[in-house]
């Protein structure tokens, strides 16, 4: 399950190797939450990105409804979390993964950390450095 900042990257194609990455997996093998879907409106309404550029990109990976048992799944990280408030989009997004077995695919590890069950690939290809 892809996360949203990993998804952002991926379409700006500023990151050849996570492209490489996202490439090389099968059809179906690639999902977004319907959280992430959600986060990129917010971000397309508040003036930042093309939603129109964004469409076929969107198109090749499938998203997955946030339901009761992602709902479940996002009450479970929530309760086990010292500080729930913070970064609420990452805890739903995990709750999601977690729900269905996914694993979550991010370029910001530190978003999932201290979420028991829940794998996370940091696929952050390039050094802030």
């Amino acid at each position: 399950m892809l996360d949203t900042n990993v998804l952002i990257h991926a379409m700006r194609g500023a990151d050849d190797i996570l492209i490489e990455r996202m490439e090389a997996c099968l059809a179906g093998e690639l999902v977004i939450s319907a959280i992430t879907l959600g986060e990129l409106e917010h971000g397309w309404r508040a003036g930042h990105g093309d939603r129109e550029a964004a469409r076929p990109f969107l198109a090749l990976v499938p998203v997955l409804p946030f339901d009761a048992k992602a709902a479940e799944g996002f009450g479970a990280v929530m309760a086990g979390l010292s500080k729930p408030k913070r970064r609420t989009y990452d805890r739903q997004i995990a709750g999601h993964a977690l729900s269905l077995g996914l694993v979550v695919v991010t370029s910001d590890a530190s978003g999932f950390a201290g979420i028991a069950g829940l794998q996370v690939e940091d696929w952050k290809a390039r050094s802030d450095g």
